[in-house]
């Protein structure tokens, strides 16, 4: 049974959002091709999704010392952290496809999208340390970029767009191929020509549905 994993990280609903009405008919288009497929959705803006602070650091260093025989005892309150860590860190890996929806925010993901990638692509996990450098250790997981902007950009270059290029070099770098593991629907223009704005929401939302089918 395939799973695919909706990340929502948008504040708004798919009634204010076009990046969310878009990502709506991509998973309603991937769960009517795939009727066994499950789906878990999570919204960044509701969820608990911890920062990398120095609590976070104190924890796991905590948990090194133990590993390696230290006579220490892990609190609640860091069995919890590393409770919602470990859930997190599962969630992803185990999807077969994960799509992340977010709009463009001066031309980066928003702060909790990046924050949430911090915390699931751990070293030892997600990739590990060599000798000759890193490698990754995912595979066969298909990632899905869908982003919208008021105005229209040239993403090939990363001056216009540092968020999608970004997650294309976090895909790659933890063992996914840009080629054929990584897709992107981008809306862009409906607030710089409006009169468009329901065109170019049809468009992405026609081109998501037809990607979703043969995922």
């Amino acid at each position: 049974m395939k799973t695919l994993l909706y990340v929502d990280a948008h504040p708004l609903t798919a009634a204010e959002s076009k990046t969310l009405q878009v990502a709506d008919a991509f998973v309603a288009a991937w769960q009517t091709a795939n009727p066994t497929g499950h789906i878990e959705t999570l919204k960044l803006s509701e969820a608990n999704i911890p920062t990398l602070d120095k609590d976070v650091f104190g924890t796991w260093l905590k948990q090194k010392k133990i590993g390696l025989g230290a006579p220490l005892a892990m609190s609640a309150d860091e069995n919890a952290l590393l409770s919602q860590f470990n859930t997190l860190i599962d969630q992803f890996v185990n999807a077969d496809v994960v799509v992340f929806a977010n709009p463009m925010w001066n031309h980066f993901l928003p702060a909790i999208l990046k924050q949430y990638l911090d915390d699931v692509l751990q070293a030892g996990v997600a990739f590990k340390y060599t000798a000759h450098g890193p490698v990754g250790l995912l595979s066969d997981k298909q990632i899905i970029h869908i982003q919208s902007a008021g105005g229209v950009y040239d993403h090939t270059s990363m001056r216009a767009d540092f968020g999608d290029a970004y997650l294309q070099a976090m895909v790659e770098f933890i063992g996914l191929s840009i080629d054929d593991e990584y897709h992107t629907i981008f809306i862009e223009g409906a607030d710089s020509n409006p009169a468009q704005r329901d065109a170019i929401i049809t468009a992405a939302k026609t081109e998501a549905q037809n990607l979703a089918v043969t995922l």
